[in-house]
């Protein structure tokens, strides 16, 4: 079962802090430096040597909610190969999701002979991009120096986040191949403010993997459960394609409370939310039976009937996960609470989670399969 992505927000109302950093940069090989064509892509202009992604919520065991957050370490180090190679790589942007800020960040270029140049301080610039409808998040920009075939270029950025992630999906692709991809959590204890009551079997940490290999998760010394991927292809552009998250290949950090077979986890968690849509469905009023025979008043065929409801399930009700509502609204309340099927007919606004229940309730006016109704919103 393919499992929802869930982030445990509006736990922290303060800013995460942004401690001092020693940065540490890998050693670069010979064989790397020396390197003319990327051994996973020979046509690529560069590819990425490692990439790193470590989360780390601090010690949970003393702290408190006011003071709970996220902090987020990436470290790119990138082969330049030809001409095509930089211009892909001499400028970038780092962004950050909704609740980050970026709190610290190094770049460097080293040349064929081991010789560095670190980009100045003063060369970053912040700006604000906009990401799904007006929600604006801050980019820091900056250009490699003198950045030419030959080179590596490398940074590292950390990200403060004022919540505490209990699931994120992990991008194992980017739009250049890697050798090496690694990810690395350090997960809060389970007990942490009453979130979980704690048994014997739970606060383990398991992973969910989409379109790759399976990958067992390590245990380091330092407490960080880490993830390993190496030779990743680049995502490859395609007009038309579906969404990044169905065609890419990613994966999942989760905290599971049981000690049996993921297959085992995802039936519960699959179970309580039917039987969540359950209780939604048997909501739906007048008002959902009155707009489904509006809508497929004319329609002839089960296909038909559904290929309109779905129509307006993705264009007349707005997501507020991905575009905020105009108005008053209040957004944070529309994404955490579950809403009848009605009560989205006469907003018009609804979440990730309760538009499939709205299409399911409209639909189920001819007994149609429930299981093999859900659309995507």
């Amino acid at each position: 079962m393919k499992p929802a992505l869930w982030i445990l927000a509006a736990l922290a109302a303060a800013a995460f802090g942004s401690p001092a950093r020693a940065v540490e940069w890998l050693p670069v090989t010979a064989e790397d430096r020396a390197a003319t064509a990327s051994k996973i892509d020979p046509d690529a202009g560069a590819e990425i040597l490692y990439r790193m992604k470590q989360f780390d919520s601090g010690d949970s065991s003393t702290a408190n909610l006011d003071t709970m957050g996220t902090m987020t370490d990436e470290y790119i180090q990138i082969k330049v190969f030809n001409e095509k190679g930089v211009r892909r790589v001499s400028k970038m942007e780092v962004y950050c999701d909704e609740n980050e800020t970026i709190s610290w960040l190094e770049a460097r270029v080293i040349k064929p002979d081991g010789s560095v140049i670190n980009v100045d301080k003063k060369s970053f610039f912040d700006r604000q991009a906009v990401r799904f409808g007006d929600t604006r998040v801050q980019v820091r920009a900056f250009a490699f120096p003198q950045l030419a075939p030959g080179d590596i270029a490398e940074y590292q950025v950390g990200r403060a986040a004022s919540v505490l992630y209990s699931g994120a999906r992990l991008d194992f692709q980017m739009d250049l191949p890697a050798r090496r991809v690694l990810f690395r959590i350090k997960p809060i204890d389970p007990s942490f403010g009453g979130l979980v009551d704690v048994g014997p079997n739970q606060g383990r940490t398991a992973a969910y993997y989409h379109k790759c290999a399976e990958v067992k998760v390590t245990h380091a010394p330092d407490g960080y459960n880490c993830v390993e991927m190496r030779n990743v292809p680049a995502v490859k552009s395609e007009s038309y394609s579906l969404s990044p998250s169905d065609v890419q290949s990613w994966m999942m950090f989760y905290m599971t409370d049981t000690l049996g077979k993921p297959d085992v986890f995802w039936t519960k968690i699959g179970a309580d939310a039917a039987t969540e849509a359950e209780r939604l469905i048997k909501k739906a009023g007048k008002l959902a039976r009155e707009k489904a025979a509006a809508l497929t008043a004319d329609a002839t065929g089960a296909e038909e009937k559904l290929a309109r409801l779905n129509d307006y399930c993705r264009q007349s009700i707005l997501n507020v996960a991905y575009f905020p509502p105009a108005g008053d609204a209040d957004r944070k309340k529309l994404l955490s609470e579950r809403r009848a099927p009605d009560e989205l007919i006469q907003s018009g606004l609804g979440n990730s989670r309760d538009i499939p229940v709205l299409f399911i309730a409209m639909a189920g006016r001819w007994g149609l399969t429930r299981a093999s109704s859900w659309p995507r919103v």
